[in-house]
């Protein structure tokens, strides 16, 4: 399980991603039209989402945001085919999630 997300993270990097401020944590990003799309492909329960083809959790402590990436908002308005953007924390969890544009 481990050499699979090593795998996928290090596919991410490849495909366009950015460093977060809150340390060296990938964060793919949908907002720029020559990065990979980051799309929900399935919502499998409030701590399990599936994006290309493989089951991400959902960190207790995770937070979600709007496009603002500011203005907090419940997990329950993401729905199957948002576009996204994400925070992967050392662990493999999302720590944060929110929508990003699907241009």
């Amino acid at each position: 399980m481990r050499l699979l997300l090593s795998i996928l993270l290090t596919i991410l990097l490849l495909t366009g991603t950015a460093i977060s401020s809150r340390g060296q944590q990938a964060i793919p990003s949908a907002d720029d039209g020559k990065k990979k799309q980051i799309v929900i492909e399935k919502i499998l329960s409030t701590d399990k989402i599936v994006i290309g083809d493989v089951p991400f959790r959902i960190a207790s402590d995770a937070v979600f945001y709007a496009k603002d990436k500011r203005t907090e908002v419940p997990f329950s308005q993401f729905k199957e085919g948002d576009h996204i953007g994400m925070s992967i924390g050392p662990n493999g969890e999302i720590e944060a999630m929110w929508f990003s544009s699907g241009d």
